[in-house]
């Protein structure tokens, strides 16, 4: 009985067998394995006649990928080959021949205006020219002829006498000057002049130094004044009146001096013998006065010319500086000049 069916499935699976596939050999030993261990294997009979061909069966289902195998060991890296020698330089290629020149570019366009320069310096005066030739002189003209003398007029009647005029006034004029306060004028040690005062009207101005020249330029207060008109300085005649008394035991001597400067300056000239001295001996008490004149003098005064008038101090057996305060006041008499 296994036999027989171990035939049936010989038999039904040889149209299976017609294609073979990767599991034909195995299914052809479990068949053969079968048939070995259930039966004995008799006489091979007659070949039976081929049965009809069976359908195709279903085409079995692909088998599952079988696992990958272990990767193997890398094999050792061979010894890296020696290094080939060098091959001889080849020669030097012979030089090409030149090129044709190629086509001349077109032009560029032009370029931006640039930005105009600064203007360059003015340029140096170029010498005068040569004065030209003086013209010819013209032709005196004609002479017009003389017109006619007019006719004699009639002599006119005499006048009236005139009536005989006022007593003319003395062209001598006097300029008056005093300080009105109080200068204050000193002496250095040994008795030499200090600083000196010009009093002018009701006013005065310090002056230092007191010397041959002063210059006014820096002085506040110009006590100067000015010539009206042409004349002739004829005499002076100066005051000194003590404010403040001093106990001395020399001789003081106030000095005036006047000086002159041309119109439009500051700097004043004393002018020689048109000074004087006034002499305190011993004690002076406040209230005390001495005074001095010059006359004969004859020293143009032009007009515009400017005079100042100034009073200094010195003395003589008086060791220290000494100060002297009092008022200063004087005239100068002037003449007109004829």
């Amino acid at each position: 009985m296994l036999r027989k069916l171990t035939t049936l499935l010989i038999a039904a699976s040889t149209p299976l067998l017609a294609t073979e596939t990767a599991e034909t050999p195995k299914f052809l030993e479990s068949l053969q394995e079968i048939e070995a261990r259930c039966c004995e294997r008799g006489p091979q009979g007659p070949r039976g006649f081929e049965g009809p061909q069976g359908e195709r069966g279903r085409r079995g289902r692909t088998g599952d990928t079988g696992a990958v195998g272990q990767t193997g060991l890398t094999g050792l890296t061979g010894l890296t080959g020696l290094t080939g020698l060098t091959g001889l330089t080849g020669a030097t290629g012979l030089t090409g021949a030149t090129g044709l020149t190629g086509a001349t570019g077109l032009t560029g366009a032009t370029g931006l205006t640039g930005v105009t320069g600064a203007t360059g310096l003015t340029g140096l005066t170029g010498a005068t020219g040569a004065t030209g030739p003086t013209g010819a002189t013209s032709a005196t003209g004609a002479t017009g002829a003389t017109g006619l003398t007019g006719l004699t007029g009639a002599t006119g009647l005499t006048g009236l006498t005139g009536a005989t005029g006022l007593p003319g006034v003395s062209s001598q004029a006097i300029v008056p000057i005093s300080s009105v306060a109080p200068v204050n004028l000193t002496t250095l040690g040994g008795g030499l002049v200090g600083i000196g005062a010009a009093p002018a009207f009701g006013s005065s101005a310090a002056i230092s130094p007191v010397g041959a020249v002063i210059d006014l330029s820096l002085t506040i207060g110009n006590p100067a004044f000015s010539m009206p008109y042409d004349g002739v300085i004829t005499s002076i005649a100066t005051n000194f009146t003590v404010t403040t008394g001093l106990t001395l035991a020399g001789t003081t001597t106030i000095t005036a001096q006047l000086y002159q400067a041309p119109s439009g300056t500051n700097i004043f000239t004393a002018l020689p013998g048109a000074s004087t001295n006034m002499v305190f001996n011993g004690n002076i008490s406040a209230g005390n006065t001495v005074s001095d004149s010059v006359t004969g003098l004859s020293l143009a005064a032009t007009t515009g010319t400017r005079y100042i008038l100034v009073f200094s101090a010195s003395n003589v057996g008086i060791a220290l500086a000494t100060s002297y305060f009092g008022i200063a006041s004087g005239g100068i008499g002037i003449a007109e000049t004829p």
